[in-house]
């Protein structure tokens, strides 16, 4: 990702012995430079509308100084009402990038208790 509106998307289901939402956070490989970022979700269960339950977390000026180390970005707050058996569609968008090089979307940990 190396330019303002780039976007990864992310799809899946939550466990079914999900019990309570622990962490969510975006890892990322850091380029040299800040961005602006926006983590939007849709998720519902089965029977419902995919977009059942919609939420998002925001951040500006989020430093990548450190080229070629990992990082990241807690996104938990785009999982409010989040329950067990729910199917997730989430995306990750440079809303603006002062970065040199390229800002590698590596994995999304996604933590929590039974």
């Amino acid at each position: 990702m190396d330019a303002a509106t780039e976007v990864v998307y992310l799809n899946f289901a939550v466990p079914s012995d999900f019990g309570s939402l622990t962490s969510v956070e975006v890892v990322l490989q850091e380029a040299v430079g800040s961005v602006d970022w926006t983590f939007a979700t849709n998720f519902g269960a089965d029977g419902q509308a995919y977009n059942n339950h919609t939420d998002s977390a925001t951040g500006d000026g989020f430093d990548t100084s450190s080229p070629n180390t990992i990082d990241t970005i807690d996104v938990s707050a785009a999982f409010t009402g989040l329950a067990a058996g729910d199917h997730v569609n989430a995306s990750f968008t440079l809303d603006a990038v002062t970065a040199n090089g390229t800002l590698y979307f590596k994995e999304l940990l996604f933590k929590y208790a039974e």
